[in-house]
């Protein structure tokens, strides 16, 4: 069976995220609309046999939203393989933006087999630990800047590493 340009360009983008390489930029067709870009990006992450360890939240700033002419952030997986531990190096590339300060939470396995809605009111109960994470941001493609959602949802939500600080009980905080 032939692969289509679309299977074509996902096996590149797979490939430089394993081997850590840039690839050229992607076609605009697959990464100016949102919607076609996390279709794409789920091409990729189905194609990648190593565990995810979480999700991420992209785009979450309100002025971005309106910038970009957004209605709501995207998400990402995150891979066991972008989680560094104290002391583990980053090679940075002319890809790469730099860095962002972020919160992670860590989330009780309830969470996922509960049957009740999940409100404003009752998620805290699902959260066991919180800690200050930095994510190093940037894109596997040649690419300058950002033009939309699209660009950085196809890119495995431009996450290319996240350190993660110390874990703090969220009972203590409340």
């Amino acid at each position: 069976m032939k692969k289509t340009l679309k299977d074509k360009l996902s096996d590149k983008l797979v490939d430089a995220f394993l081997k850590g390489k840039i690839i050229s930029a992607l076609p605009v067709k697959f990464t100016k609309k949102l919607a076609e870009a996390d279709k794409f990006r789920k091409l990729c992450e189905d194609k990648i046999k190593e565990p995810i360890i979480g999700y991420k939240a992209g785009g979450t700033g309100i002025p971005l939203l309106k910038k970009l002419k957004e209605k709501e952030p995207f998400y990402a997986s995150i891979f066991k393989r972008n989680f560094l531990k104290s002391g583990q190096r980053v090679k940075i590339n002319k890809s790469t933006f730099g860095i962002e300060l972020e919160v992670c939470y860590l989330i009780k396995k309830s969470f996922f087999s509960t049957k009740a809605t999940i409100t404003n009111k009752n998620v805290s109960k699902f959260i066991s630990h919180m800690a200050p994470c930095i994510e190093v941001v940037g894109y596997r493609q040649k690419k300058k800047g950002i033009k939309s959602f699209g660009d950085l949802s196809s890119d495995f939500g431009a996450n290319v590493k996240f350190l993660i600080g110390k874990k703090k009980n969220i009972k203590k905080l409340i």
